[in-house]
């Protein structure tokens, strides 16, 4: 597609770079307004509909403060899988299937922010509903997983689309860098925790902790913040001047959170605007509409 024209920006915004983090799309699963007494419902048109309308959004907010760069993650759990029985029996399309469109669909999307900002990165991570097998594995968890293949149809269709860049590599975490600031990102479910439908407050606390005594001795690469999915509830917690951040799910809720008694959250993404090296500013679009 064509590429964005640079543009004539402020000397203060030449630095400034987007990051909007998509995460837990779980494309392909079904949830009845009829089976949530109208609280809830899900379908492929409605997670085409809001990847989507992250979409328009993040390019909106991006444009209006004039980046000319901007980074996407796709924060894992693209797909609703078949490692869990209940999703399994009552998915809309097999995984397969799940894979494609998703891929389909996010390629679109891609294609839509290298039409806006003069560069654009591309980072997919692997979540948990993807992997193939049901039990928790590690060897291989980035690759053996149907996010995994999402992203690699992208890379495929947009190989020679030259403002593009994909950063996806075979290790369930990864760093990314925007505005001069360094983001950990992994999907967030090898986070232990107790078994609770509620926030793992002390499990996040603690992994971050984790990850910046690794970063200190030297066994990770540098990195300023962490950025997680899994959870479906926006949240930061903050250790010194790191921030972990969980995203909103493109979900939303489902029976599964009003079986546990989990507060609704709306569905959504996080987007965040970031220059020399800091945060200026994160906004939580609103999906559930």
């Amino acid at each position: 597609v064509p590429t964005a024209k640079p543009k004539a920006r402020k000397l203060g915004r030449t630095a400034y770079g987007g990051l909007v983090h998509i995460s837990d799309v779980h494309y392909g699963e079904l949830v009845r307004a009829s089976s949530t007494g109208g609280l809830a419902q899900y379908s492929p048109d409605i997670a085409k509909a809001r990847v989507e309308a992250a979409t328009s959004e993040a390019i909106y907010i991006g444009k209006y403060m004039k980046f000319g760069k901007i980074a996407v993650l796709w924060g894992g759990d693209m797909v609703s899988g078949m490692i869990h029985d209940d999703l399994e029996r009552s998915n809309a399309e097999m995984v397969v299937t799940q894979s494609l469109e998703i891929g389909e669909i996010t390629t679109a999307a891609i294609e839509q922010f290298a039409q806006a900002f003069n560069h654009v990165d591309v980072l997919s991570v692997s979540g948990n509903h993807g992997r193939p097998y049901r039990p928790m594995f590690f060897n291989r968890k980035q690759t053996e997983n149907w996010d995994y293949v999402v992203g690699k149809i992208q890379e495929y269709k947009l190989d020679k689309q030259k403002n593009v860049r994909f950063l996806t590599n075979e290790s369930f975490w990864n760093i990314i860098d925007v505005g001069q600031r360094k983001f950990l990102t992994m999907h967030g479910d090898t986070i232990k925790h107790a078994n609770s439908m509620s926030l793992p407050w002390y499990s996040m606390w603690k992994e971050l902790l984790k990850w910046m005594g690794m970063r200190e001795s030297g066994g990770v690469p540098h990195f300023d913040d962490m950025l997680i999915g899994h959870f479906h509830n926006p949240a930061s917690i903050q250790m010194g001047e790191a921030t972990l951040r969980v995203a909103p799910a493109v979900k939303g809720p489902d029976d599964y959170s009003y079986a546990g008694s989990r507060i609704p959250v709306p569905a959504g993404a996080r987007f965040l605007a970031i220059s020399e090296g800091e945060v200026k500013s994160e906004h939580i679009i609103d999906l559930d509409k």
